[in-house]
């Protein structure tokens, strides 16, 4: 090979080395800015669903006045699970306005799944009129507490006081048994 060859295929060779080069420096220099342009732009998606955040915390602070008697509401919607005081006495209180007979007792509520919300079970034996029971039950739907209705169960009492089978329970007095459940706190 002569000398003009070898520094031709010198130069040519050092060429498409530093093409070489240069493409792999590109390629990792465009993959970097990619990946540096996607943190950028996740970081700007997070910016603003903060910024929107916090404008919506101010927006709630703002108007904490107008919620606040809402929150008490749901506050007050839960049986005090260490003394059931106020729901017991509100169930005795009906029961006496309706002019029925009543007996509570605690009552272990069982859903099988897991719930959200402590619960407490009553069973709540009702003896009188089958209206005023009624009356009871739609009382005992419409209370301030939150309270889920699990069975009822209604026979007719006889004549002489004992339970017998269901005829005219209109005019007859009824026993309802009925299985409660309250959330508490």
């Amino acid at each position: 090979m002569n000398f003009n060859k070898k520094i031709c295929f010198i130069f040519f060779l050092w060429v498409a080395l530093f093409c070489f080069l240069l493409k792999l420096g590109i390629f990792f220099f465009i993959g970097e800015l990619k990946g540096l342009s996607q943190s950028i732009i996740l970081q700007r998606k997070v910016q603003n669903l903060l910024e929107s955040r916090i404008e919506d915390f101010k927006g709630f602070q703002k108007n904490y006045s107008f919620y606040y008697p809402v929150f008490e509401k749901i506050e007050n919607s839960f049986v005090d699970k260490e003394a059931p005081i106020e729901f017991i006495e509100f169930l005795e209180k009906e029961a006496k306005d309706a002019n029925l007979s009543i007996k509570i007792s605690p009552l272990a509520v069982d859903s099988g799944k897991k719930e959200t919300w402590i619960s407490m079970g009553f069973q709540v034996l009702l003896q009188g009129n089958f209206l005023n029971s009624l009356r009871f039950l739609e009382r005992l739907e419409q209370c301030p507490w939150l309270v889920e209705i699990l069975q009822v169960k209604i026979e007719k009492i006889s004549e002489n006081g004992k339970i017998g089978e269901p005829k005219n329970l209109e005019t007859n007095n009824a026993q309802f048994s009925l299985k409660i459940k309250v959330f508490s706190r």
